[in-house]
């Protein structure tokens, strides 16, 4: 069996080279030659480091939801090849390489929220054809899953962060119109109004900052995709406005690494998937270029483990299997 640590350094080299030289794919949008930036740059911004893993996951998907529980990566859902929702759990042993079906949810889904509470795996809402209400559970011990309660509105669409010991729950879709309502929840059954974006967001690139405040960048509003980055405050439910990526995206994934915070992929106004790599200081307010994925890719589940964060499946034209692991830049 191969394992997935011991071959990332041998593939670091390739996949740093691949960066800059991906082909173009249907659906994809290469990086732009010369990026700009949003705002006065205060030095060279930190570079992630991005290696492919060689053991992908089981089958492509998209718009899954993702966590590490023990050293284990369960991807539960989302959309197939054939455009389809699931109620599979994948499971990657990361120490391994071990890749196994290790169960199935209650209902199938795709657009969900997920976070690990208790040592279980919980889905918030998501759906298939329509918007669901549904909060649902999987226990990696026994392999089973149950429905755990129900949101205050059917969403999909929607982002999820932790910060200490809180689960929010960001924007999403009530069936009819982008939203605007922040939810909370430490149990993952009784859930609570936290506060409200400017602005009701589709697919919002969320996490946590150093400071213990949560990023919200991009996403859809009522009229297209937004380029607009949002600071969220926690103790005082307060919204603020960072400043703007340099253009539009959605579908981006978000991630904290080490002390700083990056916005990476999604789809561009065009719908194209992209590789842009940006770095958010809250501190500073800036937004500067910090490289490029591997691939364009949007739609990715992000999980972050130990000091690095996994980016599982995702869309370039199509729905993918990759593995892409995002490390500090030494």
């Amino acid at each position: 069996m191969i394992s997935v640590g011991s071959v990332l350094a041998v593939v670091a080299a390739a996949a740093a080279a691949a960066c800059g030289n991906a082909a173009p794919v249907a659906g994809a949008r290469p990086p732009p030659s010369s990026p700009a930036t949003s705002s006065q740059s205060t030095g060279a911004p930190s570079r992630p480091v991005f290696t492919v893993a060689p053991v992908p996951l089981p089958a492509p998907v998209q718009r899954a939801v993702a966590e590490e529980i023990g050293g284990v990566l369960y991807v539960a859902g989302g959309l197939d090849s054939a455009d389809v929702s699931g109620d599979r759990v994948v499971a990657v042993d990361l120490s391994t390489g071990r890749v196994r079906v290790a169960g199935h949810m209650v209902q199938p889904f795709h657009d969900a929220a997920g976070a690990v509470i208790g040592g279980q795996l919980f889905v918030f809402g998501g759906g298939t054809a329509a918007s669901s209400d549904v909060i649902q559970s999987f226990d990696p011990a026994t392999g089973s899953s149950r429905v755990e309660g129900r949101l205050p509105v059917a969403l999909s669409d929607l982002s999820s962060v932790r910060v200490g010991s809180v689960v929010y729950l960001i924007g999403g879709f009530d069936g009819t119109a982008p939203q605007r309502t922040i939810y909370a929840t430490t149990d993952g059954v009784a859930v609570r109004v936290a506060g409200e974006l400017p602005m009701g967001l589709r697919y919002p690139a969320v996490a946590a900052t150093a400071d213990g405040r949560v990023l919200v960048a991009g996403g859809i509003g009522v009229g297209g995709a937004t380029s607009n980055v949002y600071m969220f405050d926690p103790e005082s439910g307060r919204v603020s406005r960072l400043g703007q990526l340099p253009r539009p995206v959605a579908h981006a994934a978000a991630f904290l690494l080490g002390a700083t915070t990056y916005v990476a992929g999604g789809r561009d106004a065009a719908g194209d998937a992209v590789a842009d790599v940006w770095q958010v200081t809250p501190g500073a307010g800036t937004i500067e270029s910090a490289g490029s994925l591997p691939q364009p890719v949007a739609d990715a589940a992000v999980v972050l483990v130990g000091g690095g964060v996994w980016l599982a499946g995702g869309w370039r034209g199509r729905p993918v299997a990759d593995l892409v692991k995002a490390e500090g830049d030494p």
